[in-house]
């Protein structure tokens, strides 16, 4: 454990140090006021613009909503909208989902610094509370969020594109990025918004490493695993371990790839059913990128690769690798022709002690124009594949394109002209939750929901 940082930005941890019973004057009215309530009022207050409301956000009377965003019908439903202090312009995170149906996202250059903000979102009657949990303070301290994952006992865990040590990248000039988990503090918090506090877990410490890796997933012993687009020893990506023990979190790079038949450059990776590691590769193998399994032999670990993408005119750049409850493997990839790039998804079944590759959808076209239509997340939900695509492309300009797809009965579900179906989480009822960047009544993103 290297360091422990509780940003006094989040009011929830400052307002609990008040003494006494101030008074408070609203308008004509004075009142003498425990700290409890105290703090509870002054933090509704003073959060307004971040919380919506205390007791959930309502709707504006004449919304703001981008014509282009896909319309709210069909299932598709619009849960949340960050405001524009909130989110800031940056990148959205995936949604992690607890037991009580809470979640819990990163905004990259959101909260108070700019630097990054993790959050949680829960429900009260038919709205949304948002909890601003800790405000990133940028510099050698991390910042910019990426994606999250729920750990053991309900901690939040995630990596920090910046931040660290000060000696990665080409020439030496990028932060090397940091993990961290983040949890509520020691002391119950008696307010309705409180601060959590954030703990770097490790620091990568150069090119070698496994720097500016994210987190993918833990396994059933609570060791976490991620993944580095360029680090390990040949600079061609890495997977990496953390462990816990009772001195701390260390980490260990366990596989660097070489950028030959193995594959480079990972772009994803889950814990398997059966414990092995599996994941994808953006590039190497014959031409065009790979899918591994990483499996663990008395303390090493050897890559075996599944799959390799032969050329750019089948398909390319794999990612997204999710699998099933009987073991089966989806992902999707990249085709092209012509200059237009578009979508495909496969799969990958256990078949007498080898894997066997089947496309399941031709190279899909947007529904609107003959126009980019690249992949950005795959879900398993009520027993459907669902694929969400989207992109930019100067044939079909002014408009972008951002679409869910049902690659188990090929059709769109929800269709909109603005691409904002980067990440997608299944709930325990089969309902896709996601995050986005753009959309929603205040321009600034928004949290949706598609019941099928």
């Amino acid at each position: 454990m290297i360091d422990q940082a509780e940003d006094t930005d989040n009011l929830g941890a400052a307002f609990r140090k008040l003494k006494g019973e101030p008074a408070v004057t609203f308008g004509l009215f004075s009142m003498r006021l425990r700290p409890r309530v105290l703090a509870t009022a002054v933090i509704l207050i003073l959060m307004a613009p971040f919380t919506q409301s205390a007791l959930g956000q309502h709707r504006s009377a004449s919304p703001t909503r981008d014509p282009n965003c896909p319309p709210l019908q069909g299932g598709f439903s619009d849960i949340f909208d960050f405001s524009l202090q909130q989110q800031n312009g940056g990148a959205a995170s995936n949604l992690a989902i607890d037991r009580a149906g809470n979640f819990y996202g990163a905004l990259a250059v959101g909260g108070t610094h700019t630097e990054g903000l993790l959050y949680k979102l829960a429900q009260r009657g038919q709205g949304w509370v948002f909890d601003p949990l800790y405000n990133f303070l940028g510099g050698s301290n991390a910042g910019h969020p990426v994606n999250v994952v729920l750990g053991p006992g309900g901690v939040l865990y995630g990596g920090a594109a910046s931040g660290g040590i000060h000696a990665c990248g080409n020439d030496g000039d990028s932060y090397c990025g940091v993990v961290y988990s983040s949890n509520p503090g020691p002391t119950a918090c008696n307010t309705a918004l409180c601060g959590w506090l954030e703990t770097t877990l490790y620091q990568f410490t150069g090119n070698t490493d496994a720097w500016g890796g994210t987190v993918s997933a833990f396994d059933s012993a609570g060791n976490l695993y991620g993944i580095s687009l360029n680090g390990g020893a040949l600079g061609q990506g890495a997977i990496f371990e953390l462990t816990r023990s009772q001195e701390g979190w260390t980490e260990q790079v366990i596989y660097s790839f070489t950028g030959g038949s193995d594959g480079s450059n990972p772009s994803s990776l889950l814990v398997g059913h059966d414990g092995n590691l599996y994941g994808t590769a953006l590039h190497g193998g014959l031409c065009c990128g790979t899918v591994f399994q990483l499996t663990q032999s008395e303390g090493s670990w050897s890559e075996h690769v599944l799959h390799t993408f032969e050329h750019i005119y089948t398909s390319y750049d794999p990612g997204g690798l999710i699998q099933d409850q009987a073991g089966n493997l989806y992902g999707f990839a990249q085709w092209s022709i012509g200059g237009v790039y578009l979508a495909v998804v496969y799969e990958l079944s256990p078949s007498g002690g080898g894997w066997q590759f089947t496309q399941l959808i031709n190279p899909l076209h947007r529904p609107d124009c003959d126009g980019n239509n690249l992949p950005r997340a795959l879900a398993l939900a009520s027993g459907h594949l669902y694929l969400g695509s989207g992109g930019i492309d100067d044939d079909c300009m002014p408009l972008d394109s951002g679409e869910i797809y049902d690659v188990t009965v090929q059709t769109y579900v929800v269709e909109g002209n603005v691409d904002i179906f980067q990440n997608m989480t299944p709930d325990a009822n089969g309902n896709l939750y996601g995050a986005s960047a753009a959309c929603g009544n205040n321009g600034g993103g928004m949290v949706w929901k598609l019941n099928p």
